[in-house]
């Protein structure tokens, strides 16, 4: 039983780490996307 509840910890883990990767990434492309937006809009 104990077992079985480490590997479920482990995986709500694993699941919420890469639900946050993943939700920088798109955050960090945005910005970079209307970064470059920008500064082709002052040239």
């Amino acid at each position: 039983l104990f077992f079985l509840y480490n590997i479920e910890q482990l995986l709500l883990f694993i699941y919420y780490r890469t639900v946050t990767i993943l939700v920088f990434n798109v955050f960090f492309l945005v910005i970079l996307d209307y970064y470059l937006y920008i500064t082709e809009q002052s040239f």
